[in-house]
């Protein structure tokens, strides 16, 4: 399995674990963060979202979809700046930029992947 398809196995775990907190413990999830509790209806719907798309890292990995691998970093890498500007413009709460960082971190972590696997091609 090359580097970059483990990178998304290990994202894809990543969204399991958020989305089943999302899912299953949402208020607690929100605590955690110091978010305020709200309606849970639309967490555990993302929730479920997260554990599909994880499914979908976890099948591109095994098939080696060295283009969806790149796709996943076009989309991953800018979410943390679109939620800072967010969270200036007082419409999210600085908390979630943590969410954010973890998506640019993964991107980050599976471009020096794929780079360090065209390497070894």
């Amino acid at each position: 399995m090359s580097a970059a398809a483990k990178s998304l196995i290990g994202w894809g775990i990543y969204l399991i674990v958020v989305g089943g907190g999302m899912l299953f413990i949402p208020n607690l999830l929100l605590r955690w963060f110091g978010l305020p509790e709200t309606g849970t209806d639309y967490l555990r719907i993302a929730g479920i979202l997260f554990i599909i798309l994880s499914y979908y890292m976890f099948r591109a990995a095994k098939a080696e979809l060295k283009p969806f691998f790149r796709w996943t970093v076009h989309a991953r890498a800018p979410i943390v700046f679109v939620i800072i500007v967010l969270v200036l413009l007082k419409r999210m709460q600085p908390a979630i930029i943590l969410f954010g960082f973890f998506d640019f971190v993964g991107a980050v972590a599976t471009a020096l992947a794929l780079r360090r696997d065209a390497r070894h091609t």
